[in-house]
């Protein structure tokens, strides 16, 4: 979605500005708990953090 308004010049509607709102807010929530150790530590687990949010 980011790389369309940056590389393509396409435009965000508001139903996608609140769709990623939504969507950083699920995932801040589900990783609730294991927020320090993806701040702090690089393990296995994070990268496949990483690479999911990658994607």
């Amino acid at each position: 979605m980011l790389v369309s308004v940056f590389i393509l010049k396409g435009k965000m509607r508001g139903s996608q500005i609140v769709g990623r709102v939504m969507l950083l807010c699920g995932l801040v929530m589900f990783f609730n708990t294991s927020l320090i150790e993806i701040f702090t530590r690089l393990t296995d687990y994070i990268w496949g953090v990483i690479f999911g949010l990658g994607s």
